[in-house]
């Protein structure tokens, strides 16, 4: 019978960390779905491959003014609130074209905190219910931006300014 050696069951763990992380599309993982790997001493390694939101723009537009970004975080936060009351009502109400316009001003705001696969959402979004088209789409996309709106928002809150 083959015996693993230590050092061999420490690569594995990692290896299987690594395919995590390669496997499922960024966007799709929360720092919360993977704390039984926090342990890991490879993990911080890796966690920043899975962070939804990216302050680069913001850092570097500001100079690294830390209040400058807590300031827009907190702002993002309050835009979230109102877009997670607005767009489902829009929804209900099919109120198409005002959807496609709270998607495009929700886009910037999103881009703006380096948020680009939501972004890109945002943008498919608003066309397509500007123009009225595959409407069936619409409530899955509102959703999946809502999700990933409040990840980041937990996220940047929690963020080293």
């Amino acid at each position: 019978m083959h015996r693993k050696h230590s050092h061999q069951k420490n690569y594995n763990a990692s290896f299987h960390l690594i395919i995590i992380v390669r496997i499922i599309p960024t966007n799709f993982i929360s720092k919360n779905n993977l704390n039984k790997f926090s342990a890991h001493k490879k993990f911080s390694t890796y966690l920043h491959r899975i962070m939804i939101s990216d302050l680069s723009y913001l850092k570097t537009m500001s100079g690294g003014d830390a209040a400058f970004i807590a300031e827009m975080i907190g702002l993002f936060r309050e835009q979230v609130g109102e877009y997670s009351e607005q767009m489902p009502q829009l929804l209900r109400e099919q109120e198409y074209d005002g959807l496609s316009k709270l998607a495009h001003k929700a886009k910037s705001s999103v881009a703006v905190m380096g948020m680009t696969g939501v972004a890109d959402l945002l943008k498919e979004l608003e066309k397509l219910a500007h123009e009225g088209k595959e409407t069936d789409r619409y409530e899955g996309m509102v959703n999946e931006f809502l999700e990933k709106s409040w990840l980041a928002v937990e996220e940047l809150e929690q963020a080293n300014l």
